[in-house]
């Protein structure tokens, strides 16, 4: 059976009007691959103690409005929230730490998560 070079991939290939061909060799693949999801950010440590605004607006039982306006007077970057923002973001993107928010506004336990 005769068989021809492909220039593309440089693996032979049959003749066409010679005997049947065996099926070709998928190509391997050279590109390593990427870990799933996004990649953690160094010095940003993944924990559920941090929470989307939609989440901290919920829990506390207060408005987003209400929330940025304690994060003006009284929260402190670091401690209460986070930007987790790349930092040529445009805008920034908060986290919150409940249990430290929840502290410092003093609410009882029995009424935490409860929304209004």
């Amino acid at each position: 059976m005769g068989k021809v070079r492909n220039p593309l991939r440089g693996d032979q290939l049959p003749i066409p009007g010679t005997e049947a061909a065996a099926p070709l060799p998928a190509p391997s693949s050279t590109k390593p691959k990427k870990p799933p999801g996004r990649p953690r950010r160094p010095g940003r440590p993944l924990s559920s103690a941090w929470v989307t605004t939609a989440i901290a607006t919920e829990q506390l039982g207060i408005s987003a409005k209400t929330l940025w306006k304690y994060r003006e007077e009284c929260l402190r970057e670091g401690t209460h929230y986070r930007n987790i923002a790349r930092p040529n973001a445009a805008r920034p993107t908060y986290r919150w730490h409940l249990e430290r928010i929840e502290q410092l506004l003093g609410i009882p336990q029995e009424q935490r998560g409860e929304s209004r």
